[in-house]
């Protein structure tokens, strides 16, 4: 809206006061505002006309309409004069003298349409009566001199009238308040002698611009006050009607301008603050990848030779030193790893990925990597997965994961007997996306209330003394604090000191498009009915793996106990229904697995039972006892939904539609393809030695060289299925050796496969290693699973870039 101009406030405020009857249009012709004389010489008062169009008010002449001069006014900026006639609010006409002037802003923009109105029956001119007259019937007497004298005395920004040869003629008051100077100061004072020396080339070069453009200017410039200070002042001048006198407005901008230079000086003090962070933030990332390249490069070392001697003939003893060095240097990387990935969260930098993966099996697949774990203190690791939870979602099932270790190897590590559950439930759910809640429950120490609010800070941990009996850094549950708040969701704790604790987080996952295969793992129509007796001394497992079969239509009768176990077989057999199959725990005071097992064989109206049993952990011994008992089916807890209805599909010669989970899919490379020749590439001797012996461990030869430069030459005599190729490396370094074989295959058609084996693992560097044309990537440490599976994908792309390839390449 044109009121909102600062110079159109100005000017309605300053209209108020004149006795002269004054309206203000915006550009389309709508009132903006009158002045008491007008809404005294029509009759309306200020509400029945503002906002409203001035056609309701002025009539149309003859020749032309009011529009008209308004658009003429517009586009030349002239002022109109003439008679008109306007229309009273009681209808009547009224002839009136009237102007009809554009104002425009500080840029040249029209921002108002100025019209006044002077009653041409009552005018001192033409005969009107005389002023006493008027001021009897009611009517203002009007002295045009006079009211340009008010309203000049009471703009509250500069005016001024200068002479043609550049004299001041009259200034008004507010050159007393702004610069300090009376009007008898300045008058008869060229207007050059108070502007800025850096000023005056500009202002004398805009005094002299000619043409109807010019008539109208707008310069700043600066203006020396009485007492010898300068302010900046903006200015709009225009010609009188009879070019003899020139009018000027300006306005004081000092402090705009001061306000401005502020603005400028924070704004390069910011921008000089970010560069200096950015310069800082580079550094560490520096820093960091450096610190990352030189730890791996030797724990490369160090895990790949434990590894390869561990697949040696060992004693006993040898084998525990091995796998306690192993642990350790998982550890470290462990530790690293959090670093890196507290770095990329603090920068910003972490990458997510959203693909389709089965929520079901990856935490399952997770349970048996950390089940491991807790058998060795001898804890319960179970899973309770709420019948409503999708399985097939959309998200980052590696980062679902990193946020599930850090909470369940946290609360194995803090807990010395009992359980830990992990729990997932829905909250909420769309057509498109699904609001999880897990849940991460432990029978442990617990946290001190004053603690609970430092375990999401990072290094912060609920034991921090110098006895503590607990390691670790403190990052991993800042890390997946920030991981749960990227992936939409919250964290938080309830804990009793002695107790327990249970972590809680909600994520925002999609929910994938229905797989008719993966709808249902086992064809329950045909387990449903079937009588399963579960006996586990652990409440937690009974619950779940009743509420599973259930689920699922059989009828499952839970024992606490052997002798119980017992009693319901007894009771079974009875009513003449015995009951088919029996899930039993081998750990289970007084009388266990194996014990209950030898009691059920041994009496002939259990003997048609069928028995699977759970055992903790892997324990040869176990396994050897369950064939004597002729005990067919044996799963090591934790017991995930399909392994349960899979091991008791098998047991009732039902045929299981089982989708299986693909923990660690095996590579066709592995699957018994031999006699590839590799080229392994790194400066490091034992990352060499590690690397040659992993992939001779699967029968194909290898070559070495200690740098890219050697890697050429080796390639001009001999032939290679695939390199490994380190990056950092002297005399030339792995992107330079990749660019010279890749141009050196520009119009042979040739490609060969090179996978990456570097220390390199922060953001971006895989994919600056496939933009120099590398294939694969791999970040040491290396393992043999993650080599292969590598080597396959990239050669199964090599088989498709060239169809004629020989099969005993890929």
């Amino acid at each position: 809206m044109s009121n909102h101009y600062p110079e159109a406030q100005t000017v309605i405020a300053t209209l108020q006061t004149i006795p002269l009857a004054v309206m203000t249009l915006d550009i389309h012709g709508i009132v903006c505002s009158v002045n008491p004389a007008l809404s005294l010489l029509t009759g309306y008062a200020l509400d029945e006309v503002v906002e409203r169009p001035v056609s309701r008010l002025a009539f149309n002449m003859a020749d032309q309409s009011f529009d008209d001069i308004l658009q003429a006014t517009l586009l030349s900026g002239e002022t109109w004069r003439g008679e008109w006639v306007w229309r009273k609010r009681n209808g009547d006409p009224i002839s009136v003298q009237q102007t009809v002037a554009s104002v425009k802003s500080r840029e040249g923009e029209n921002i108002l349409i100025l019209v006044t109105l002077q009653d041409t029956e009552h005018s001192t001119v033409e005969g009107s009566p005389p002023p006493a007259q008027r001021q009897r019937q009611g009517i203002p007497a009007v002295d045009a001199q006079s009211d340009f004298e008010r309203f000049f005395n009471l703009i509250p920004d500069l005016a001024c009238i200068v002479s043609t040869d550049g004299y001041f003629k009259k200034v008004n008051p507010a050159w007393e308040s702004t610069l300090g100077y009376t009007q008898e100061e300045v008058l008869g004072i060229p207007m050059l002698d108070f502007i800025h020396p850096d000023d005056l080339e500009q202002t004398v070069y805009e005094a002299k611009r000619q043409g109807p453009e010019y008539r109208t200017r707008h310069f700043i410039n600066r203006y020396r006050c009485k007492d010898g200070s300068y302010r900046v002042l903006n200015w709009t001048s225009t010609f009188n009607r009879d070019d003899s006198t020139r009018f000027g407005v300006a306005q004081d901008i000092t402090e705009r301008r001061q306000w401005e230079a502020s603005l400028r000086q924070s704004e390069d003090a910011l921008l000089r603050a970010k560069d200096v962070a950015e310069k800082a933030n580079q550094s560490k990332s520096e820093f960091l990848a450096n610190m990352s390249h030189e730890i791996r490069t030797p724990m490369n070392g160090l895990i790949g030779l434990t590894d390869l001697a561990l697949d040696t003939e060992l004693t006993l003893e040898q084998r525990g030193y091995l796998d306690g060095a192993r642990s350790a240097a998982e550890s470290l990387l462990r530790i690293l790893n959090d670093i890196l990935d507290f770095s990329k969260i603090e920068a910003g930098k972490l990458e997510f990925e959203t693909i389709e993966f089965d929520l079901r099996q990856t935490i399952e697949a997770l349970l048996k990597v950390l089940g491991i774990r807790a058998a060795t203190k001898n804890l319960e690791l179970a899973c309770d997965l709420g019948p409503d939870v999708p399985s097939r979602v959309l998200g980052d099932p590696g980062r679902l994961q990193q946020i599930l270790i850090n909470l369940m190897g946290n609360a194995i590590k803090l807990t010395e007997s009992g359980e830990v559950l992990i729990a997932v439930e829905p909250l909420s759910r769309t057509g498109q996306a699904v609001e999880l809640h897990f849940s991460v429950k432990d029978t442990g120490i617990g946290i001190p209330m004053a603690k609970r609010q430092h375990v999401f800070t990072a290094f912060g941990q609920a034991d921090g003394s110098s006895t503590r009996t607990f390691g670790g850094t403190g990052l991993g549950l800042t890390i997946s604090s920030q991981l749960v708040q990227l992936m939409g969701g919250r964290i938080w704790l309830e804990s009793e000191e002695g107790v327990g604790s249970t972590f809680h987080f909600t994520a925002r996952l999609g929910i994938a498009p229905a797989r008719p295969e993966a709808e249902s793992p086992l064809d329950t129509g045909l387990l449903k009915g079937q009588s399963v007796l579960v006996v586990d001394d652990n409440a937690t497992n009974r619950r779940i793996l009743h509420r599973i079969l259930t689920s699922y239509g059989m009828e499952t009768t839970p024992a606490g106990s052997g002798v119980a176990a017992l009693q319901a077989l007894g009771r079974a057999a009875e009513t003449g229904k015995p009951i088919a199959l029996a899930v039993i725990d081998i750990q289970m005071p007084g009388m266990d697995g194996f014990a209950l097992t030898q009691r059920i064989r041994a009496n002939p109206q259990f003997r048609e039972t069928k028995i699977a049993l759970l055992a903790s952990g892997v324990h040869r011994s176990d396994a050897d006892r369950c064939r004597e008992l002729g005990v067919s089916t044996y799963l090591v807890k934790p017991v995930g939904e399909i392994e349960i209805l899979d091991a008791i599909g098998r047991m009732s010669h039902v045929a299981a539609r089982i989708v299986r989970p693909d923990l660690q899919p095996r590579r066709r490379v592995e699957q018994g393809v031999t006699g590839l020749s590799f080229l392994v590439v790194d400066d490091n001797p034992v990352n060499r030695l590690v690397a040659q012996r992993m992939i001779e461990n699967r029968h194909h030869t290898v070559t070495t060289a200690t740098n890219g430069l050697e890697a050429l030459e080796m390639l001009e005599n001999g032939d290679f299925d695939c390199i490994l190729m380190d990056v950092q490396m002297p005399v030339m370094d792995g992107f330079e050796a990749t660019a010279a074989i890749r141009n050196r295959e520009r119009g042979n058609g040739r490609h060969l496969p090179i996978v990456a084996m570097t220390a390199h693992a922060m953001s971006g560097d895989r994919e600056r290693c496939l933009l120099a044309g590398m294939d694969g990537y791999l970040t040491k440490p290396i393992n043999a699973v993650d080599v292969f599976a590598t080597i396959d994908s990239v050669l199964e792309a090599r088989k498709t870039r060239t169809p004629d390839a020989k099969e005993s390449e890929i």
